[in-house]
């Protein structure tokens, strides 16, 4: 592994750089801030704080009077009360109130993170965050050059004045404090995303020579004015806050930045919000004192409200109602299981020795990405560790700056991305924070349905062309013979009466079974078929009802002439169709009647006396053919008054 030595001339190299940036910035008109005066701006706004009471902290819950408190993320190597020192560092969370004074208890700490939002509770999850703050882009590799160019790039226009800018080491974070904060819900979250991410592309070449632009979400915490820079560096300093030294802090709305991303020539897919986009996300305006009206007086006051709401959360009951029985069936949540190909195809992109695309601002969400790809494709967590450490000894070789090794904690750290939550983590936010592409399937720019017409006559000619049936021994067996058989045991018919069609329907989908297989994952993650025993729907009943079955051999001349008599969606034509081949079969196989002559000659005689002394008719389609229609009933041992009432009107 290539070593990266710490040498005294890169330390003050490291110690001149964050020097010369806080230098400028003071020359450019900026003053330093405290640590309280930076949470007093971060969540204050004209004079009213946006946090909880300290003496309310000890619910560690939304208070009464609805005030929220935002959370700061700190390690610490040994515990504080017994001095014993822990081999792996633990993490803690300091919560912030209007108090700002005591966070001066954070003053000189290391590795402390605070994201620019407002939580519920003392937990930070992100179902737990209920306002948007500032949009703050990370940019690294900073030095007094590109702080000029930013500068310049403001006045010109080209680029948002930050409301603040924190230097955290040997890089900066732009703050873009907004006017009003924004409420955190499924439809603000992705877009403020998308803005910020946009706006991260737009900045990042402003200012750092760094190829590759590092992305993080909008949930992502930073280290805060006052306390350690990381410590690799060893130049002894803490990270710096500065504003502008007149009091001149511009505050933004979206539609504001949104404007900086019109002309923006580096974007290649994030484009800038539309106007109805903007409209509906600037109206999310978070209100922490806007009181809840109880269920019961909302539903005197808005009963079709109330209604409609009650619908949904029905449908939803049912839903989870659904998806707790497929997780009982599923061993798991029910959910879709992606190919292992994915995560194989990953490990080797992450593996290649010759133009790996792995960046050194990258190698974290390279370990990521394969911990959600294991996730997907179900690999199990022992599997996955053995592969992602494997990888350390490559990802620290890349390692050029001696404050950015990669260690094993880090490869640990990825690891817990390891969760069913992290399954659904979207291709394209992957694809950012790797900095390695990740298309999706191509098309050439051809819809679905032209790519599938193509493949299907491309499958028609091969076929066609070697004389072959690509249908053939492929797919579910047709169920005809098991509706046809069903009917024949269960006739419609009954002594001329009908029965009900629909009733009849269901009970042969009730009463027709078959075997078969079923996809079960067993306790180890294994997909394996069990076999498993089925009913017939009621549509593959409706499909087949009238149909007879691909196998004629088994089928008697009583049953065949059965299925015409009760099958009235025939049309004369079809039916008359039917009738010749019962006399064509007749012709064949005379010798098979010859024992039923004899009946069959009293029933046409019982027939024909009939029209004579009555003056009516038979039925017409007994008309053309009916010596050889008699002959199969005489052979279906139905009996003689039987035929007769299926003949006569």
């Amino acid at each position: 592994m290539k070593e990266v030595p710490v040498t005294r001339e890169w330390l003050d190299e490291q110690s001149r750089h964050f020097r010369e940036k806080a230098d400028f910035l003071q020359e450019a008109g900026m003053r330093e801030v405290e640590i309280d005066e930076y949470f007093r701006l971060l969540f204050d706004r004209y004079g009213f704080s946006y946090l909880q009471n300290y003496k309310n902290l000890p619910s560690q819950a939304i208070e009464p009077d609805g005030w929220y408190c935002a959370l700061v993320r700190y390690f610490i190597h040994e515990n504080e009360t017994t001095g014993e020192t822990w081999q792996r560092e633990h993490s803690r969370t300091f919560i912030v109130t209007r108090e700002y004074e005591r966070t001066r208890e954070l003053i000189g700490r290391e590795k402390c993170y605070c994201s620019p939002l407002v939580y519920i509770g003392h937990k930070r999850p992100g179902k737990n965050a209920r306002a948007f703050f500032a949009f703050v882009i990370d940019i690294d590799g900073v030095q007094r050059k590109g702080l000029e160019f930013y500068f310049k790039a403001i006045s010109d226009k080209r680029a948002p004045a930050p409301s603040l800018i924190v230097s955290s080491g040997s890089g900066i974070h732009l703050y873009f404090l907004l006017d009003e904060p924004l409420s955190l819900n499924s439809y603000s979250s992705p877009m403020l995303h998308y803005v910020k991410t946009a706006l991260t592309t737009k900045l990042w070449g402003m200012c750092t020579s760094i190829q590759q632009p590092q992305y993080h979400g909008i949930f992502q915490g930073y280290r805060i004015p006052g306390t350690q820079v990381k410590k690799e560096y060893g130049i002894g300093e803490h990270v710096k806050g500065f504003v502008d030294a007149t009091g001149d802090i511009p505050y933004y709305t979206v539609s504001m930045l949104n404007r900086y991303l019109i002309d923006n020539k580096n974007l290649s897919q994030e484009r800038p919000l539309n106007k109805l986009q903007l409209q509906r996300l600037e109206g999310m305006v978070f209100d922490p004192t806007r009181k809840k009206t109880p269920l019961a007086e909302a539903k005197q006051l808005w009963p079709e409200w109330y209604k409609k709401r009650q619908q949904k959360v029905d449908i939803k009951s049912a839903l989870i109602t659904i998806g707790e029985q497929a997780a009982n069936y599923e061993d798991g949540k029910g959910r879709w299981h992606v190919k292992r190909d994915l995560y194989d195809w990953w490990l080797r992109t992450l593996r290649e020795t010759v133009g790996n695309k792995v960046t050194v601002g990258h190698r974290y969400h390279c370990i990521m990405a394969l911990a959600v790809f294991a996730a997907k494709c179900d690999v199990s967590f022992d599997e996955l560790k053995a592969d992602a450490l494997s990888l350390l000894d490559y990802m620290e070789s890349l390692t050029t700056d001696p404050s950015n090794h990669f260690h094993k904690k880090d490869v640990l750290d990825a690891l817990e991305t390891y969760k069913e939550s992290y399954r659904l983590f979207p291709r394209r936010l992957l694809e950012l924070n790797t900095a390695i592409p990740m298309p999706a399937n191509k098309r050439n720019g051809r819809k679905q349905k032209v790519h599938l017409k193509i493949a299907r006559n491309t499958q028609a000619i091969i076929h066609e062309a070697e004389g072959t049936d690509w249908r053939t021994g492929n797919g579910a067996k047709s169920k005809k013979d098991l509706v046809f058989w069903w009917r024949q045991a269960n006739p419609l018919y009954v002594r001329g009466k009908r029965c009900a069609e629909n009733a009849d329907k269901s009970r042969c989908a009730r009463e027709c079974k078959y075997m078969g297989h079923r996809t079960v994952i067993d306790k180890d993650g294994n997909k394996k078929k069990v076999p498993a025993e089925f009913h017939l729907s009621r549509t593959t009943v409706d499909k087949w009802w009238n149909a007879l079955p691909d196998d004629m051999s088994e089928v008697s001349g009583g049953d065949y002439l059965r299925w015409i008599t009760n099958n009235e969606e025939l049309s004369e034509e079809e039916r008359n169709e039917h009738y010749a081949n019962f006399s064509k079969g007749l012709r064949l196989g005379l010798e098979r009647f010859h024992r039923n002559s004899k009946i069959t000659d009293e029933i046409l005689d019982t027939v024909k006396d009939y029209e004579e002394r009555t003056g009516k008719r038979i039925q017409d389609y007994f008309k053309e053919w009916l010596p050889a229609k008699v002959a199969f009933m005489v052979d279906a041992d139905m009996s003689k008054e039987d035929i007769l009432k299926e003949i006569l009107i």
